[in-house]
């Protein structure tokens, strides 16, 4: 059976091993910082993310045309856990919780736990897995997934401009229900390419656009992809352009760094 898995990277996303803003080198261990946003008390994660705020929520729904010509419904949501270790290294865990129609299936949802580390050179991944089920009158079908990297992986510099480049070549540690451990290789661009106001269900935002190339992972079903992110300094993802946007969040503004 086919499995339409989240459209959800942060890439993040919403979004792995990076070197210098100029792509150079894999190891995520380069320069990367841009020349816009505020630093001063930002949080862990950066100026261009919220993820190290405990209880933080957000919200997206499908785009109304994408869905219709994709044959799927429906919405997902990102929920911030605070920091926890994960193989000794202190980790903050973001979970994604997609509920959706799809042909053939009154019901498929999604779970995707990511486990990032956050520094000075910005958010990086360490490991993520998920599961998916299927369900109708008669019928449950579904699986699990895990990935995981030999060291964390550059997913967003700590602070981002126009004109930004990173990219990233690696092989990550890969399982399933259906499969034992295996290599898989994974690697994508990012190119951050203007600045614009961006409307959503959840408010008008200054948003960086940043044009991803992907060549795919369990959340893809392994297939290439191609997307253009909305990030807006202090929220994080606000949009892909024609597929998802922010409907409602809520940044804890009561915790303190």
């Amino acid at each position: 059976m086919k499995r339409t898995l989240s459209i959800l990277l942060l890439s993040s996303a919403t979004l792995f091993a990076c070197g210098d803003k100029d792509g150079t080198g894999d190891t995520g261990t380069g320069s990367t910082g841009g020349d816009t946003g505020t630093t001063g008390g930002d949080g862990p994660c950066g100026p261009w993310s919220s993820f190290d705020r405990p209880d933080a929520e957000w919200g997206y729904s499908l785009d109304e045309t994408w869905a219709e010509a994709n044959k799927k419904s429906g919405s997902f949501e990102l929920s911030a856990f605070g920091q926890e270790t994960w193989d000794s290294i202190y980790v903050y865990l973001i979970k994604e919780k997609g509920d959706y129609v799809v042909p053939g299936w009154d019901r498929h949802e999604t779970a995707i736990s990511y486990r990032y580390v956050c520094d000075t050179e910005g958010i990086k991944l360490l490991q993520f897995e998920g599961t998916y089920k299927y369900e109708d009158e008669l019928t449950t079908d579904g699986g699990w997934w895990a990935g995981e990297f030999d060291e964390p992986v550059m997913v967003q510099p700590h602070d981002i401009a126009v004109g930004d480049h990173w990219e990233f070549s690696t092989t990550y540690s890969y399982t399933s229900n259906a499969t034992g451990g295996t290599g898989m290789p994974l690697s994508a661009t990012y190119d951050v390419v203007d600045e614009l106001a961006v409307d959503t269900p959840a408010g008008s935002f200054t948003a960086l656009a940043i044009d991803v190339e992907w060549s795919g992972d369990a959340r893809t079903e392994f297939q290439a992809d191609s997307y253009t992110l909305y990030v807006a300094q202090d929220v994080g993802m606000v949009g892909m352009a024609d597929r998802a946007w922010l409907t409602n969040y809520d940044l804890n503004p009561e915790f303190e760094y």
